[in-house]
């Protein structure tokens, strides 16, 4: 491709259109190929195997999961009803939007004690 595109009236965007890729690839391969950076065809290349897995993730500790089911069902209340609880301590503000019952304040009451 990039011989191609040396050649008179030949349009570098036609050529990458037609062999499917984008135009400034190809234009970085043709300023590698004057510079004498890329590896001529024919050449042997250095092959890495690759395997590709699936991330593992994080174990998730029973704190969090705790902390992410509270904050779940505070957020699912906050957007059923109405309503705010804002309690501002030194060093600490806590916010709580969602109707006020018994289970937000059971929450805000938790942090605090945790203070």
């Amino acid at each position: 491709m990039v011989l191609e595109c040396e050649r008179p009236g030949v349009s570098v965007a036609q050529v990458a259109q037609r062999n499917g890729i984008n135009a400034n690839l190809l234009f970085t391969w043709r300023k590698l190929h004057a510079h004498g950076q890329l590896v001529p065809a024919g050449r042997p290349t250095a092959l890495v195997p690759v395997t590709v897995v699936q991330p593992t993730p994080k174990p998730e500790t029973q704190a969090k999961r705790k902390r992410r089911r509270r904050s779940t069902a505070a957020t699912d209340a906050a957007h059923r009803t109405a309503g705010a609880i804002e309690i501002e301590l030194a060093g600490a503000r806590i916010y709580l939007h969602g109707a006020i019952s018994e289970a937000n304040l059971q929450i805000v009451l938790k942090a605090l004690a945790r203070r």
